[in-house]
């Protein structure tokens, strides 16, 4: 093996131990970590161990937090149903509050104020739930508090839910009405 095919090694070995080795809160790795780490390449090496985990269904995203590029290692495309229920920390109940939120926000062009997001939620929630989610998924990353204190859809969002899809269940899941099945009837 040639020296520099060597040193790539190297580097896609510290790329892959530092994205996969939960080191900090929030998973994944800031663009500074992996300059210092790997070096000033680190997009080659990125995309080169990008191909590896291709093979394995994986991916590395890269997704903006608090304005600086953050990297991370996601599933590509929709896990197996199998592993589904074992992937992330959420109890079904937190995982629902956090689809209506994202909906919410989805709905309103991926910001709304507070109190709008807390009242929604508060539908199907205890207040003092609703707002523990909120404040759980702000602190992990899903939701962000943008320009004039709005709820905004989250880096970790970003990288983690595919929005669109999370829209067409929805929406396919939506209980159709007397009228919808039959359009020729006054409702």
């Amino acid at each position: 093996m040639s020296e520099d095919k060597a040193k790539l090694e190297e580097k896609i070995k510290k790329a892959s131990q530092l994205l996969f080795l939960r080191r900090h809160r929030n998973p994944g790795v800031g663009e500074w970590e992996l300059r210092k780490v790997v070096g000033s390449d680190y997009r080659a090496v990125l995309k080169a161990l990008d191909e590896r985990l291709d093979s394995l269904g994986l991916t590395v995203k890269e997704v903006e937090h608090e304005g600086k590029p953050r990297f991370l290692v996601t599933v590509k495309g929709r896990p197996p149903l199998e592993l589904e229920p074992g992937l992330g920390w959420m109890r079904v109940d937190s995982l629902a509050g956090l689809a209506m939120a994202l909906a919410f926000l989805t709905a309103h062009g991926g910001r709304a104020p507070p109190a709008e997001v807390e009242s929604f939620l508060e539908g199907k929630f205890p207040k003092r739930r609703a707002k523990s989610l909120l404040a759980g998924f702000l602190e992990e990353g899903y939701l962000e508090l943008g320009k004039g204190g709005a709820y905004e859809i989250g880096w970790r969002t970003k990288a983690e839910v595919d929005l669109s899809e999370l829209a067409r269940r929805i929406i396919s899941s939506a209980p159709r009405s007397a009228s919808s099945e039959n359009p020729s009837q006054p409702p």
